[in-house]
This record gives structure tokens, sequence and C-alpha cells, in this order.
């Protein structure tokens, strides 16, 4: 071990034990005195590190957070002050940043409108607030990317990626308590408690989240992950579309396309398919496929016109664990257990979700012989199933 690298694993030590300290209680005056030096040492590297360590330490998730957020207001000032590597012009990177950048504009714009409403609950001033916080709805987006885009390729090069976890949660958390806070406003008997706690707790973490983006993550991926690889993600976030900013983007999309099979045909037990056919099949079903093999590694998703959820190649060989918020792994886990064990063949799930009704199935997947190769996810819109009533026959199609 390097020098350096024994000069920080004993900051990281530190960290962690000072984190586990505010988990329960709080910093004195004093010993911010006493280690004042200590503090003014940290780098954002270490943070990652020393969350990563955390996280493998399996500290609940509730506890963890709460250490982490006043960790993070002790060391504001060295993570800030530190010379970061910067994104270039017109990378993925550089056009989360410029996204958060319109997201801070926006908030600090709510702020004035949220004090005058609170001295005066007027419909001008509530339908003002509303539509600014609609418009954040937009800022989803920017938390779909990190999670779909830059988080499988952070967890691909980088060992110690464990914090992105916890950084998940934030975004489930931010979720969460916008819609709590709009399905407030639009009461028409409005509970200012109810509103000041919601929008405080937004105002904390959409910042907090931009400052550990910036100061601590995206340098870290910088400094951890070739240039080139992360040049490759642009495209990627593009089909999603970012949350407040737009891009013209006139570079050609290509899709790589890989088949592997001689003569461009797949031969199955009941037939012979191009591949061409084969993908074209799978796009056009009604339904989102993704399929996990026996090693629990995401190995394919379709691409119908209208996914429910969002999918990129970046997720290709993901481990099927990091591919879900935290509190739900568990749960996730334990249904391909169940497959891989035999216990169960199926599990079905019905949930609501923006204007859609969506039902999600499970499905182990076993070869001729019973034994298990992997598990098939199939999410589908049945909204408009459910008004279905009665019979429309084949021959009544053209009526």
């Amino acid at each position: 071990m390097s020098e350096f690298s024994k000069k920080q694993d004993n900051r990281v030590r530190k960290i962690v034990q000072i984190c586990k300290t505010l988990i329960t209680g709080s910093i004195t005056p004093e010993f911010y005195k006493k280690n004042k030096d200590f503090i003014n040492s940290v780098i954002p590297s270490d943070i990652v590190l020393a969350v990563d360590r955390m996280v493998l330490e399996n500290i609940p998730l509730a506890d963890l957070k709460k250490g982490i957020n006043k960790l993070l207001n002790l060391l504001y000032k060295p993570i800030v002050n530190y010379n970061s590597l910067k994104p270039k012009k017109n990378t993925l990177l550089y056009y989360l940043i410029e996204d958060n950048r319109k997201a801070s504009i926006l908030f600090d714009s709510i702020r004035p409108i949220l004090n005058e409403f609170n001295k005066d609950q007027n419909n001008n001033l509530k339908r003002e607030v509303i539509e600014k916080f609609e418009r954040f709805k937009r800022f989803e987006n920017h938390y779909i990317i990190l999670e779909n885009v830059l988080f499988p390729v952070i967890e691909k090069f980088v060992r110690d990626y464990r914090c992105l976890n916890l950084m998940w949660s934030y975004h489930d958390d931010i979720r969460r308590d916008l819609k709590d806070l709009l399905k407030e406003l639009n009461k028409q008997d409005i509970d200012l408690r109810i509103v000041n706690y919601y929008s405080s707790r937004l105002f904390y973490n959409v910042f907090a989240m931009i400052f550990r983006e910036e100061e601590i993550l995206f340098p870290y991926a910088l400094e951890k992950i070739n240039e080139k690889e992360l040049d490759k993600l642009l495209d990627e976030a593009m089909e999603i579309g970012f949350g407040l900013i737009e891009i013209d983007n006139k570079k050609q999309k290509t899709k790589e396309i890989d088949k592997g099979f001689a003569d461009n045909l797949v031969k199955l037990s009941t037939g012979e398919l191009s591949i061409e056919q084969l993908e074209l099949i799978f796009n056009s079903l009604p339904v989102d496929i993704t399929f996990v093999d026996q090693n629990n590694k995401v190995r394919y998703f379709s691409s119908p016109e209208e996914r429910i959820f969002p999918r990129t190649k970046s997720i290709i060989g993901r481990d099927v664990r990091n591919c879900h918020p935290p509190e739900s792994v568990d749960t996730v886990m334990k249904i391909i257990d169940s497959f891989r064990r035999g216990e169960k063949d199926k599990a079905d799930f019905w949930i609501r979700f923006k204007d859609k009704y969506v039902y999600i199935q499970y499905f182990a997947v076993r070869d001729s012989n019973n034994n298990y190769k992997g598990v098939l996810e199939v999410t589908m819109d049945i909204k408009d199933i459910q008004t279905i009533k009665g019979e429309k026959r084949l021959l009544d199609w053209a009526l």
C-alpha cells in the first residue's frame, strides 16, 4: 500500500467513526476544534470510500442517511474547497450539472412565493406554487438518468460503488415528498404545516443531492472511469431526456448490433427466425420484458415503442440487486431465491404508476430438466384492459 493509500485509509476509518457517532448524537464544538486539522484534510473520495464501508457493514439505511446528512454538513468546506476534476463541455456529466443549475433556479424562484403563500393562501398564489412544483416533476428524469445510465457504468468500473445505493434512496425520498406535497396543495382545505414540512424536506434534499453529485460523485467518476466510457453515455441519457434542459443533439445515433449467429438465423424448437424478426417480435409485444440470468445478471430487455419503466443498454451485465432501490432489494432477492430453489414459479404485483395501472409479473425460467436459468420480468399497463366488458370477436374487428 502506497503512502497516499495508507493516509487515505486512516482518514476513511476516522470518517466512519465520526459518522457512527453522528447517528446517535452530535459533534461538540470541542470535538471540532480538536479535529479541525483532520476535518480540513478530508477529500471527496474519502466520503465515497467511507460510505461504501458503512453500507457493507449493513448499518440500517435510515440511520446511515441520518448520519451522512450530519457528516456532510461537518465536512462541507473542505469538500467544496477541494480542486476536483471538472467534466468537459457537452458530455453527460456536463449536462447533468447544467440540469442541476436549472433545478436550483427553479427552487430559488419558489421560495418567495411560498413565503407569500404562508401569509395569504389566495388562489392565485396557490396556482403559482402548484405550477412551480409540477414543473419540478420533470426533474425526475435527472434521477432516472443517474440510476439507469451513470450508476451501471460506475458499478462496472469502480469497486467502491455502494454510495449509489444511498443516493438512489434519497432520490426516492424526493419523489415521495413531491408527490405528497402536490397531493396536499391540490386539496381545497390545505394544511400549511404539511405543505411546509414537505417543501422544507424537498429544498434540503434537492440541494443536498446537487452538492453530492457535483462535489463528490461526478469528480470520483471522472477520476476512476475512462473518459471514452463516459462519453458513450450521452446518447443513452438523451433517449430518456434530461429533466429541465433541452439539448439539440445533431449527432447521428447508430445502434450497435451484435448478432453472433450464422446466416442471421436463430433455430428454435418450433421454427426459425431471423434475428431481425426475433427482435421485432419482442419489441412489438404490448409488454416490457427484462431477462435476468441464473447468475443474477441482466442479459436482455425489450424496447417497445412506449416503455413503462426506463431501461438503457448500460444495465446489460448489471447485477439485479443494483437495479432496485435499497428498500425493495430484499424482496426481489427473496422472489429470485424461491425460484432458484424450485419453491415458486411466478410472482405478480399491481401498482398505480403515473396515469397507468401497472401489472408486474416475475416468471422463473427453467430448462427441460427443470434447472433454473433465470427470471423473466413482464410489465404491462392494464388500465384499458380493466374496462373491457362483454365480447368482441374476430369477425367484429372491421365493424
